[in-house]
């Protein structure tokens, strides 16, 4: 037992380092709802706390940077997941390089005590399941926050467009009423907060380029009609108001379309599983006759 001992010390020196780390550097962490220039990585990077995870094994993060994600794609997953849980691409590949190193040692301690018990091929199969789960783990969590990010869009897109509309034809500019739907919280009157933060510093095409990258879903016809919108507005001095009521009445129809499917869904599935208690009820009291 003295390479267990020694794995689990070692395993237990890295939970103290990392919990001390974390806990030194509580109130140094950045402000996740901050736009992140991608420019100021390295400015960034040095401002986060090192893990001993990176010390020991970042002579694999060329390796792993280069098999997993290219670069262009993970900061194009940063910018659509709201910069949430991961706010740099230095941070993702920190979390990638940590996830693997606890999935390699997890491995290797389970498979010891599996192979200890005379099943090495199972200890080989256990190993091989835990370090591809802890490998996969920080894109898993990337591309979850990016789905979130799109499932909750279409709700706060009502709420926004109802507010912009209102403004609108109250006879506020459509500049500051798009700065004041983005005071609202949520991510699509954030992106209203953020396209108007970028025009202040941009031309309009630019400000609206940025704003398509930092869409959860571009496949979404919403989103796409809203963008054609400020587009038109902009570049072709288009009216915006009847856009934006019509765009509302869209978004609404299809808020209503959806949860009436789900509702369906739900109600054949409890009709599903009524039939199948009802004859789990029948064959329990049958039963006992053949018996």
């Amino acid at each position: 037992m003295p390479v267990l001992a020694f794995l689990a010390a070692i395993l237990m020196a890295f939970a103290v380092y990392d919990a001390l780390t974390l806990w030194l550097h509580r109130g140094m962490r950045s402000d996740l709802l901050r736009v992140v220039v991608m420019e100021e990585e390295a400015e960034a990077l040095r401002a986060q706390p090192r893990s001993i995870w990176t010390a020991t094994l970042g002579f694999l993060l060329p390796y792993l940077e280069k098999q997993t994600l290219k670069r262009a794609r993970v900061v194009d997953w940063i910018r659509r997941s709201g910069y949430t849980p991961y706010a740099t691409p230095a941070e993702f590949y920190a979390a990638l390089l940590r996830s693997t190193a606890q999935g390699l040692l997890l491995a290797a301690l389970g498979g010891f005590f599996i192979a200890s018990a005379g099943l090495p091929w199972l200890a080989l199969v256990y190993g091989l399941m835990v370090a591809i789960a802890f490998y996969r783990r920080p894109r898993v969590r990337l591309r979850q926050s990016v789905e979130r990010r799109a499932s909750l869009m279409r709700q706060n897109m009502l709420l926004g467009l109802t507010q912009l509309g209102v403004f609108l034809q109250a006879g506020v500019s459509v500049q500051e009423a798009l700065r004041r739907v983005g005071q609202l919280g949520g991510p699509f009157c954030n992106l209203l907060a953020f396209f108007v933060a970028r025009l202040e510093v941009e031309d309009v095409q630019t400000a609206l380029r940025r704003l398509e990258e930092h869409i959860p879903d571009p496949d979404d016809v919403n989103m796409r009609l809203f963008l054609q919108d400020l587009e038109g507005y902009f570049l072709h001095q288009r009216p915006l108001t009847r856009a934006v009521w019509a765009l509302r009445d869209a978004v609404r129809r299809d808020i209503k379309n959806a949860t009436l499917s789900r509702a369906s869904q739900v109600k054949r599935r409890a009709g599903l599983y009524g039939i199948l208690a009802v004859l789990g009820m029948l064959i329990a009291g049958i039963l006992p006759e053949f018996v």
